[in-house]
């Protein structure tokens, strides 16, 4: 990815901080994120969200591109774990699972 950046830019990783995630029924876990930038601050951001930090397990490291803005540490981990159910949503109803699809109708 760097040799995609003009030559007097790289790409850095700032350090990574630690913050609650809250789940949906009230639980919470802790988790890791940190920023990482291409060249220059830009409007768009990258984010890498884990569960560990040290060894950046697969099933739990996941890299985010927004164009949100403002204090995202916090708001952004939790955000992120509603895509998993965005995704399951987009997916069943793809399949015409009845579960989702009595949910939202053609006509929503």
């Amino acid at each position: 990815m760097e040799s995609l950046l003009p030559a007097n830019q790289k790409v850095r990783a700032n350090k990574w901080c630690k913050f609650i995630r809250t789940f949906s029924d009230g639980t919470q876990e802790i988790r890791y994120i940190r920023e990482i930038i291409y060249g220059k601050k830009r409007t768009t951001t990258y984010w890498q969200l884990t569960t560990d930090f040290e060894t950046l397990p697969e099933n739990s490291t996941s890299f985010i591109m927004t164009n949100c803005q403002g204090s995202l540490k916090k708001r952004l981990g939790d955000l992120c774990g509603l895509r998993t159910w965005i995704e399951y949503g987009l997916l069943t109803f793809g399949r015409k699972n009845r579960q989702c699809k009595q949910e939202l109708g053609w006509t929503d």
